[in-house]
């Protein structure tokens, strides 16, 4: 292939390209709407199990902002389109 045709080809194959990640992006997004979070949650099953694993469940910390619960909470909001929410 003659590298001017190539060349001439380029600004065409970018924007496919990005075309494509747009589309690739808003499947994704429109899935999060299924129950279980689609695609989006796939691997939070393994998260949550290194997170269990990883840290003590003593009832002082139920309270605080060290619960299991407090820090599963943001990793679970962290691929939705949920607002963001306060811990207390």
């Amino acid at each position: 292939m003659d590298q001017s045709a190539v060349l001439s080809n380029l600004p065409a194959a970018i924007v496919a390209v990005g075309a494509l990640g747009t589309a690739a992006f808003g499947l994704v997004d429109a899935l999060k709407a299924l129950p279980g979070g689609g695609i989006s949650r796939a691997g939070f099953k393994y998260i949550r199990e290194v997170v269990v694993k990883m840290t003590p469940q003593p009832h002082s910390l139920e309270a605080s902002g060290l619960s299991r619960a407090s820090m599963l909470h943001p990793l679970n909001l962290s691929g939705s389109t949920a607002p963001p929410q306060v811990i207390r």
